[in-house]
């Protein structure tokens, strides 16, 4: 945060941004599996943790897009796996009506019919993103 010398209240300028120590971090889920069957999945999920004030976005992504999945035999691509340096979003499942206090996140998820297996939840505020490091916490299955 910065404070100027004729201001009266701090105001964060989201100058640490993905280095601050109120970096959003995900402690668990609601809920850790759902089903997409060959209609449209839609739940509500909370994500606890901390950081998560003014949280814009929730995504769900593939593990095995995440950088590093080559397994030391050259599988994967030089630069990120061709997905980024964050994985790819799956872009079934999406999440609506985000609403976030410091400690949780309350989101309507839509699951379209789609790949099962495991998803990293990661969630995005002003002052970065969460992990994209796969736990216990963040890890959410689809079957």
């Amino acid at each position: 945060a910065v404070k100027s010398e004729d201001e009266t209240e701090s105001h964060d300028d989201n100058d640490d941004r993905n280095h601050a120590a109120n970096m959003p971090a995900i402690t668990g889920l609601s809920q850790s599996t759902a089903t997409a069957s060959s209609a449209i999945a839609t739940f509500t999920l909370v994500i606890t943790g901390t950081g998560l004030a003014g949280a814009n976005q929730v995504v769900f992504v593939d593990p095995n897009s995440l950088p590093g999945h080559g397994n030391g035999h050259a599988n994967g691509d030089s630069q990120y796996n061709s997905n980024g340096p964050f994985g790819s979003f799956d872009h079934n499942v999406t999440a609506s009506n985000i609403v976030a206090t410091a400690t949780s996140v309350t989101a309507t998820i839509t699951i379209a019919k789609g790949d099962s297996g495991v998803r990293v939840v990661r969630v995005a505020t002003p002052n970065g993103e969460s992990t994209f490091v796969q736990s216990t916490a963040n890890t959410f299955t689809i079957k």
